[in-house]
């Protein structure tokens, strides 16, 4: 930078800018629900392409045996996003619904969470075994 005013003598320094804001991520194009066994898919976004090499996102879930992630994404250089798809576990075992959250997170980056609606379509069985008693 060169500063200069009339009657003296220009002077000219470097002038370091440090940015200390984060970038951001965000998770879009997630359904609300989700049946088990179907494939949930959504998109893992930057505001802060990874110029200089690809940008690792690491995901968790709350919920690993009803939401299994891949424990990290990759967004590649000069991009914002990466496209995840998962598939949910189809385990004839009858559970309740329920939300599940996950989360993304890098480094240098606000981490985001977002939930899903886990459907369940399994249905408890009943059985019924009648036997008939002889009275004499």
């Amino acid at each position: 930078m060169t500063i200069s005013a009339p009657g003296f003598t220009p002077v000219a320094k470097p002038l370091r800018i440090i940015d200390n804001d984060k970038a951001t991520l965000t998770i879009t194009q997630l359904s609300d629900t989700v049946m088990e066994g179907n494939v949930v898919s959504f998109r893992i976004n930057t505001n802060l392409p990874p110029f200089f090499g690809p940008l690792q996102v690491f995901l968790s879930s709350v919920n690993p045996s009803r939401l299994p992630l891949p424990s990290s994404v990759t967004i590649p250089a000069a991009s914002n996003s990466v496209d995840v798809s998962v598939i949910l576990a189809q385990d004839l075992v009858p559970e309740n619904n329920l939300a599940v959250t996950m989360t993304a997170a890098a480094v240098d980056h606000f981490a985001v969470s977002a939930s899903v609606f886990v459907k369940d379509d399994d249905v408890p069985g009943l059985l019924l075994d009648l036997q008939t008693i002889q009275l004499i």
